[in-house]
């Protein structure tokens, strides 16, 4: 079974309620990767620069992200959500990869 582009969602309402459901999941996963992540580094000073690399390389992405979405390929954007999605797979397979390696060692330490 092929998908096309007469397969997409044509309703708008139905899109902007999935864009909310997409964004609510992401921006609330923020706060719990960071807390998590900045128990895994001992002393206050190690976990101040963590949250600061944390937050240096996530605001890169306003650097790359608006090439990802060019004007050529309105209306769907297959780049951009392409893309996005295997960085969000990469990212969570990443988490996962980490809390099997190291666990919470950090919550163990606190």
């Amino acid at each position: 079974m092929t998908h096309g582009p007469d397969d997409d969602v044509k309703n708008a309402t139905a899109r902007y309620v999935f864009i909310c459901f997409g964004g609510a999941g992401i921006w609330s996963a923020i706060p719990i990767f960071l807390s998590w992540m900045v128990t895994m580094f001992d002393g206050r000073e190690k976990r101040a620069i963590s949250i600061a690399l944390i937050n240096g390389f996530g605001n890169i992405a306003s650097v790359y992200g608006s090439f990802l979405w060019p004007a050529w390929v309105k209306p769907l954007y297959h780049v951009g959500f392409g893309v996005t999605t295997g960085m969000l797979g990469v990212a969570a397979w990443m988490t996962l990869a980490l809390k099997w390696r190291y666990g919470d060692i950090g919550v163990v330490r606190s």
